[in-house]
């Protein structure tokens, strides 16, 4: 259930103790604003997507993903609708994990 291993996932992270985040790896991650909170926002799309919760607003399945240097861009391919997910802070993170699905504008 996502909201088990969602609530799960950023209890460990808010603890008091230093959070067990995972360093980033690779070029194109290492290339953005806060790495970590990239890397993580990631996860959190793939689990979005594997969970089917990336909706557009045209009610057609897909998107194109584009990593920027401080956010993450989801596009619909067949609409153009476009979603921007900040991702320089850790209240990006907590956003994008507070919420029920990824909705694509058109």
């Amino acid at each position: 259930d996502w909201d088990e291993g969602r609530d799960q996932h950023y209890q460990e992270e808010k603890s008091d103790e230093e959070p067990a985040i995972p360093q980033p790896t690779g070029d194109l991650i290492g290339a953005c604003a806060n790495p970590t909170v990239t890397m993580n926002l990631m996860y959190l799309v793939k689990e979005f997507a594997q969970d089917q919760k990336i909706r557009c607003d045209c009610g057609k399945e897909g998107y194109n993903l584009q990593l920027g240097y401080d956010h993450i861009q989801l596009t619909c391919p067949h609409c153009g609708g476009v979603r921007r997910i900040n991702s320089v802070t850790e209240n990006d993170l907590y956003a994008l994990a507070d919420q029920d699905e990824i909705r694509i504008r058109r």
